[in-house]
């Protein structure tokens, strides 16, 4: 169920809004332009490195729309990160991503294993205005 401007958004109605959206994702979004393809035509252009080697974390990976449009593009090494076990179960499927690893995006930092490690960061859809703390970056 999507709820009104007015309504706080709470864990119960947010948890709601995710599971609507989660299911109707590529319907919803497709009339908007699709930001997985939209994200991934401009880090294509904005690559200058060999693609081959690029090492690429996708933040909010969901069901691996954007690995999909990565890898189609000539990209190999792609990381995603998700909060849901469901959502990373359908990136899986994709066989498009390196690793898949369950995350809550801003509840703490990225463990050592990530730090310097990736060329690219991108998120599709995830990142907007919900008010996230700069300190998650």
């Amino acid at each position: 169920m999507v709820y009104p401007p007015e309504v706080e958004l709470s864990s119960e109605t947010m948890q709601s809004c995710l599971k609507e959206l989660s299911d109707k994702y590529t319907d919803k979004y497709t009339s908007s332009g699709f930001p997985p393809k939209i994200c991934t035509l401009i880090l294509k252009e904005l690559i200058t490195t060999n693609k081959l080697r690029c090492q690429v974390l996708d933040v909010g990976c969901g069901k691996g729309h954007v690995g999909e449009y990565l890898k189609d593009d000539g990209f190999l090494h792609i990381t995603g990160l998700d909060c849901s076990r469901n959502l990373l179960a359908s990136a899986k499927q994709t066989n498009c991503y390196e690793a898949l690893e369950k995350t809550v995006f801003g509840q703490r930092g990225l463990d050592e294993s990530h730090h310097g490690k990736y060329d690219v960061l991108i998120s599709a859809s995830m990142i907007n205005n919900d008010g996230w703390d700069k300190e998650a970056f």
